[in-house]
């Protein structure tokens, strides 16, 4: 049905660029000023319609095959055989991992004491002070590339001589 109706409106819009193109007021007649660059966008348009609805008439009208037919409320299930079930491989547990435990809210019952201040040990320990820098680790070099893809050469090294420096005159004085 959405092709028939695809196919007549590809011959109205045919019928609508022929006589448009001789006399563009006929298929324009309620506008003032009509032109042939209006009829060809319009003709467009209604091509572009046609086809998309051809497109879809078709999608439309195949017949369904056995996997992507949707039953309908009345339709008769067709004889199923039983479901076959296959073995899937289970991942072993291993015991050495621990499992974590979920902690449970405890509601404190009293507000929890202070910690002892005494002149040997103050209650706050200071963080200790040093003016050198943390010490630090250099990563290793992580080649990113598969194993089957060879690293590439490094680039020979050539020296490059340095530029003589500029040396500036300076005007002498008069």
């Amino acid at each position: 049905m959405l092709t028939t109706a695809a196919i007549n409106l590809g011959l109205l819009t045919a019928l609508f660029f022929i006589l448009g193109m001789i006399k563009p007021g006929w298929p324009l007649f309620f506008m003032d000023k009509p032109n042939r660059f209006i009829i060809l966008i319009v003709t467009t348009v209604l091509i572009m319609v046609s086809f998309t609805m051809f497109g879809e008439g078709i999608k439309r009208g195949q017949k369904p095959n056995e996997w992507t037919k949707v039953p309908m409320a009345g339709e008769a299930k067709p004889a199923t055989s039983p479901a076959v079930t296959a073995p899937v491989p289970v991942p072993e547990i291993k015991n050495d991992i621990p499992a974590p435990v979920p902690q449970t809210a405890k509601t404190p019952s009293a507000p929890p004491a202070p910690p002892e201040s005494t002149p040997a040990s103050p209650a706050v320990k200071a963080a200790p002070t040093s003016s050198a820098p943390a010490p630090t680790t250099a990563l290793p070099a992580v080649n990113t590339a598969p194993a089957s893809v060879p690293a590439p050469a490094a680039a020979p090294v050539t020296a490059v001589p340095a530029p003589a420096p500029a040396v500036a005159e300076t005007p002498a004085k008069k």
